[in-house]
């Protein structure tokens, strides 16, 4: 019986969450996609007509980047 029980045991090692590392850095990439919104306002700044335009954009995020 403890024959049997040894192939039952590597089965579990078959399944590890090797997978689900990758996943991880995959995430880290999602934060970094607002980072860029984020450095449009600079180059906005030099450009006074950008920002008209720019500020309707900051309303609908919910005027928590420039405000009023």
């Amino acid at each position: 019986h403890t024959r049997r029980t040894a192939p039952t045991a590597p089965a579990a090692p078959a399944a590890p969450a090797a997978p689900a590392a990758p996943a991880t850095p995959a995430a880290s990439a999602t934060p970094a996609a607002p980072a860029t919104p984020a450095a449009a306002k600079f180059p906005n700044s030099q450009a006074e007509n950008s920002l008209s335009e720019y500020s309707l954009v900051c309303v609908d995020l919910g005027t928590l980047w420039m405000g009023p």
